[in-house]
């Protein structure tokens, strides 16, 4: 999910406020998160360090000079640093792996138009990625069975 526009200095801005142990509220934007996070809800960004993470987790990365909300799907310790692996709740593939690095910090969901606590739903997350996938698929395969049919009419 991208969170702002304007990124380079929000992101300057955000990162800054989180070293100082502040809170910082933002307005989400983008679809990766939904049902959890829907465009033009609140979050909160927490101050914390990359080993308090949990797996379920929501937390808030830099991707190149953007910021991306995702849910940590998997943790790996190698070498006393910590390796993060997310995915957007209604993505069908997990994101890149992040270290401190790109860490920013841990989201909570503020102002929920879903009504939940942010936790994940998996029978309504298993039903939005089905949408998703036949959305993402349905125009390859229509191709191919017109395909299919027009290749019988000439035979």
């Amino acid at each position: 999910m991208k969170i702002l526009e304007k990124d380079e200095f929000w992101l300057s801005w955000c990162r800054e406020e989180l070293n100082f142990g502040r809170t910082v509220r933002i307005v989400a934007s983008g679809y990766s998160m939904i049902p959890t996070v829907w465009p033009g809800e609140l979050i909160e960004i927490q101050p914390v360090v990359i080993e308090n993470v949990k797996i379920g987790d929501i937390i808030a990365f830099q991707r190149i000079q953007h910021m991306v909300v995702h849910r940590v799907v998997m943790i790996q310790n190698l070498h006393d640093e910590t390796f993060i692996t997310t995915m957007g709740d209604s993505n069908l593939k997990v994101d890149e792996v992040i270290n401190n690095a790109n860490f920013i910090g841990k989201v909570k969901v503020k102002n929920n138009s879903s009504g939940h606590s942010g936790q994940p739903i998996l029978i309504k997350r298993s039903i939005y990625s089905g949408i998703a996938f036949i959305f993402t698929y349905s125009n390859a395969l229509i191709k191919r069975l017109l395909r299919l049919l027009s290749g019988k009419k000439r035979h």
